[in-house]
């Protein structure tokens, strides 16, 4: 569990778990942890990056 100070970083979903029944929850569950939407092919599933790493800005302390 993360404390109060601390962010997720990305979130990886495996691709089976990616399909159209499920497209809308997870674009809301992404949404609320503060997830990009566009995710990247990786050897375990699809990782979907913290919107504020995905835009090059600094993390806000």
């Amino acid at each position: 569990m993360l404390g109060p100070e601390e962010k997720l970083g990305a979130v990886v979903i495996a691709e089976p778990l990616l399909s159209q029944e499920n497209q809308a929850a997870l674009a809301s569950i992404l949404q609320q942890l503060g997830m990009s939407q566009e995710g990247s092919r990786t050897a375990f599933g699809i990782m979907f990056p913290a919107e504020d790493l995905k835009s090059g800005r600094s993390p806000q302390r």
